[in-house]
């Protein structure tokens, strides 16, 4: 009798998991960080190479930022004291500052070149993949699903953006207006 029930309670507890296992998968579960950064850098894949060139302009912009302050130091040591200034030294040190300031701004242009070429690919390579999924969706689906701003209530956090922004930038236009106030200069507007 004792294993007849426990047979029985293996099926019963067969059939849970089965019935479990069947069930559809809610499409509206929400993505892992994880998932979500590997469907992002699957994409990325095929813009491997700006992802290179970005991350070594990079590089090269931080070093040359870094570098400018040592330099910095070096004009100030050609200034040995009163009237023994190394003028030929500190002309040298500025045209060194002045290319490197150069090529950290090229780098850096460059660099925003890169990651905006990535980032419209990857953004319309999402766009023709959500479509290309959508305009195999039977008829039925589409209909049944709501889209657009319709599908869910929108509750506008405009307000407090708005508010917070405001609040942010207030005090600093009040603060400036009054000093030009206190200065004689009148802000029109």
């Amino acid at each position: 009798m004792l294993k007849k029930q426990t047979v029985n309670e293996d099926k019963i507890q067969k059939s849970k998991v089965q019935a479990e296992q069947s069930k559809p998968q809610s499409k509206d579960r929400k993505m892992s960080r994880g998932e979500i950064l590997k469907k992002v850098f699957g994409h990325l894949g095929k813009y491997r190479i700006f992802v290179v060139f970005s991350v070594l302009l990079a590089a090269v912009s931080v070093a040359l930022t870094l570098y400018i302050p040592k330099l910095i130091g070096y004009a100030v040591d050609e200034i040995i004291g009163k009237g023994a200034v190394n003028f030929a030294g500190i002309f040298r040190i500025l045209f060194q500052i002045g290319i490197c300031t150069g090529i950290t701004a090229l780098s850096q242009w460059l660099m925003n070149v890169c990651n905006n070429k990535m980032t419209y690919q990857v953004v319309q390579d999402v766009r023709n993949e959500a479509f290309r999924k959508i305009q195999i969706l039977p008829l039925k689906y589409i209909d049944n699903h709501p889209s657009g701003r319709n599908s869910k209530p929108c509750y506008c956090g405009c307000r407090s953006v708005c508010g917070r922004t405001f609040d942010g930038i207030y005090p600093v236009v009040y603060r400036s207006c009054n000093d030009y106030r206190h200065a004689g200069i009148y802000v029109v507007g």
